[in-house]
């Protein structure tokens, strides 16, 4: 089974496959986005963020074809909740915001990635 462990602060050398697993993030899947979206480094952490949160949620060989999500939370996530790094989105307006009844509903954005512990994008 999978095992969370903690380590020590300031000891890098505990950090090995944590360590490797953010090379790996860093080097190809958030490059790969930046890089085909044409967007500048200062998406990176979001780029980073999304391709944690993709790869958390993408069944693994190692894992018996489960996600690391579903091993260490006993939960899954409805997969048609992914929608592509850097696309439009709508973001609500709440009713008490909204100004008259034939107004917009929702403001035009983008979504830059995916909220931690919540059922919401990043807008």
């Amino acid at each position: 089974g999978i095992l969370q462990e903690t380590t020590a602060a300031d000891t890098p050398q505990q950090n090995g496959i944590a360590g490797r697993m953010n090379q790996t993030l860093a080097t190809t899947l958030a490059t790969t986005m930046l890089h085909d979206l044409m967007l500048p480094k200062s998406f990176g952490v979001n780029a980073m963020q999304t391709a944690a949160c993709i790869t958390a949620h993408s069944p693994a060989s190692g894992l018996h074809g489960k996600t690391l999500y579903k091993i260490l939370f006993k939960r899954s996530i409805d997969p048609t909740l992914f929608r592509p790094f850097i696309c439009q989105a709508y973001a609500l307006i709440l009713k008490d915001k909204q100004q008259e009844k034939f107004y917009s509903k929702g403001r035009k954005a983008i979504m830059i990635g995916y909220t931690h512990g919540k059922q919401a994008y990043k807008l």
